[in-house]
């Protein structure tokens, strides 16, 4: 065929043609231009893994990839709550915290430095947090504001906790729980469409139990409930009702793991229905406004409580955990137990196994021998920042 004419491109060597083969490296680890791909086979397919170094051992292994962030309610105890964060932080680098301190306690006062400056570098604290006071709506608010502050960062799933819980599972144990339920399951408890009337009644303002000291005022609010179970029905026929917004209320525990998508919705909700006034006056509100939501809008993906509470009978708050509760705990597949309290028992501290230090053994131990050699092929080459650090 006759010589053909050299055009523009010509002589120009195409960047594509010389770049080296793509890495058969686990899932999210790429390796730098003009390093060589790893000599060994591709690691099996693996749900959501990725190759990470660990300072520790020197080494790469295989991790499953999720982001958790832990919503903390704290209102005192401020070195359990550091300890707490020392506990779900230490090793992490994906994992946060963000933290809502009750804005009329000394924790807010005297100690959100401390928190706010935690080695770890990743905890949030709610910078414009409001006094909390129990049975009211401003749980629900201080709940949303601490969402808020975690959807920016992003997240897998977020557990909703207070600053008296604690990791009684690892995360190893937690993050096989979710692959196994699915990745976009729920974990909440739903008791079923019980004390709707907290909802649904006649209240007095908020500020009016605020004024009452404690012990007078759960025996106020509990009366209240009463009359209120009797007065709603009637009222009800009157014509006289007040919305229910995500159809018949359910009733559950305010302490929940969800996945981002429901969260972004929770924290939606529950910033219309504050800034409409609807939560005013209400009784419980978060034992009933998230619980309805998963009940009523996501059921397909509740998955089981994964939560040790012991509760008092006939007491509106849970037992005090101790030593004697730890064959419980352990048989419970739980993720988190409460209430543990530092000052009354600190069995808590030592009972457990590390949390994160046993994801690093779990990973270990039941990866093959070719997937820890070709994850310690790959670290020897990845040299950019993310994975080095």
């Amino acid at each position: 065929s006759p010589p053909r004419r050299r055009g523009p491109q010509d002589g120009k060597v195409n960047p594509a043609a010389r770049a080296p083969p793509e890495a058969p490296a686990c899932a999210g680890a790429t390796l730098p231009p003009n390093r060589p791909s790893s000599p060994v086979n591709p690691l099996p397919p693996l749900l959501n893994t990725r190759c990470i170094a660990n300072p520790t051992i020197g080494w790469s292994f295989v991790e499953r990839v999720m982001k958790f962030a832990y919503l903390i309610a704290a209102h005192d105890q401020p070195d359990q709550l550091l300890a707490l964060l020392d506990r779900l932080l230490s090793g992490r680098r994906d994992d946060f915290a963000v933290v809502h301190l009750d804005a009329k306690s000394a924790l807010w006062a005297e100690h959100r430095g401390r928190i706010a400056s935690h080695p770890s570098q990743r905890v949030f604290l709610v910078e414009d947090p409001v006094e909390v006071h129990w049975a009211t709506e401003s749980q629900l608010i201080a709940t949303e504001r601490m969402l808020r502050v975690a959807l920016k960062h992003g997240f897998t799933h977020a557990h909703h906790m207070s600053g008296v819980d604690w990791p009684v599972g690892t995360r190893a144990q937690m993050v096989a729980d979710i692959e196994n339920d699915g990745a976009q399951s729920a974990y909440a408890a739903i008791l079923g469409p019980e004390q709707a009337e907290r909802m649904q009644g006649i209240w007095l303002s908020s500020k009016f139990w605020r004024k009452l000291p404690d012990p007078p005022r759960v025996r106020t609010i509990r009366a209240w409930v009463k009359a209120n179970k009797i007065l709603v029905p009637w009222l009800a026929r009157l014509g006289v009702s007040r919305s229910q917004p995500l159809g018949p209320w359910q009733k559950g525990w305010s302490w929940w793991s969800l996945p981002e998508d429901i969260a972004a919705d929770a924290c939606q909700l529950i910033a219309s229905l504050s800034k409409s006034g609807r939560l005013s006056g209400t009784v419980c509100s978060d034992e009933h406004l998230i619980p309805t939501l998963l009940a009523n809008k996501y059921p397909a993906r509740l998955r089981g409580y994964r939560r040790f509470i012991e509760w008092k009978a006939n007491e509106s708050h849970p037992q005090t955990l101790s030593v004697t509760h730890v064959p419980a705990i352990s048989e419970s597949g739980a993720w988190f137990a409460r209430k543990c309290d530092l000052s009354a028992d600190d069995f808590f501290l030592t009972a457990f196994r590390e949390f994160d230090r046993a994801d690093l053994q779990a990973a270990m131990a039941t990866a093959s021998q070719e997937q820890l050699a070709h994850c310690v092929a790959v670290a020897e080459h990845v040299q950019t920042a993310p994975f080095r650090n």
